[in-house]
């Protein structure tokens, strides 16, 4: 089993069709999408929606220490090209200073970079780093759960300096998410082996 958070609907609905995952009745607030080895949550936007949502998944699973946790979705970065899929190796609460370092113990298929959260959209990015509002909220939840080496956050990128953030679709973001899906089922795929090995 893995456990995938996004805040947006539209980031999810890729996954959903992808994974052939089935809707489950919403319940506090969250509504959950699943087959026999996935499990998806649509948190809402922000690090205290996506803990919630952490948390919540959670609570209604058999989760083990050896469980995959991933966050996927959408963020900001002032130079990588839209559509970039990346993996986290740091990642910094703006709010607290906080910082944390995913485990990557396997050879991603994709770059990874530095991931800021923050509690509100930007308007300047900070260079050489993505920007996104959820994963913060969601590492420091499931770390609880499980190892660094289960926990990770994947993004796509939306906005840069060229595409600005205020000018995204939901039906874009829908896309782009739907264009990565080689490399997100690859690292679905990747951290399932791990979860079977222990």
């Amino acid at each position: 089993m893995i456990n995938i958070v996004t805040a947006l609907r539209c980031e999810a609905k890729p996954l959903i069709h992808h994974l052939n995952l089935k809707g489950e009745a919403q319940r506090n607030g969250f509504r959950i999408y699943s087959n026999n080895s996935t499990r998806l949550v649509i948190s809402g936007v922000g690090k205290t929606a996506a803990a919630k949502a952490t948390a919540y998944l959670q609570d209604i699973g058999e989760n083990q220490e050896t469980t995959p946790w991933l966050n996927i979705g959408v963020a900001g970065h002032p130079s990588k090209p839209v559509g970039d899929v990346i993996i986290t190796h740091k990642l910094t609460d703006e709010a607290s200073g906080h910082t944390v370092f995913p485990q990557l113990v396997f050879d991603p298929p994709c770059a990874s970079e530095c991931l800021l959260t923050v509690d509100r959209p930007m308007p300047v990015l900070p260079a050489d780093t993505m920007v996104d509002m959820e994963a913060f909220g969601f590492y420091s939840t499931a770390i609880r759960f499980a190892t660094r080496k289960q926990v990770h956050c994947l993004k796509v990128i939306s906005d840069n300096g060229a595409n600005p953030e205020n000018s995204l679709s939901a039906k874009q973001i829908e896309v782009l998410v739907q264009d990565a899906m080689v490399t997100i089922n690859t690292i679905i795929v990747t951290l399932e082996g791990l979860a079977d090995r222990g």
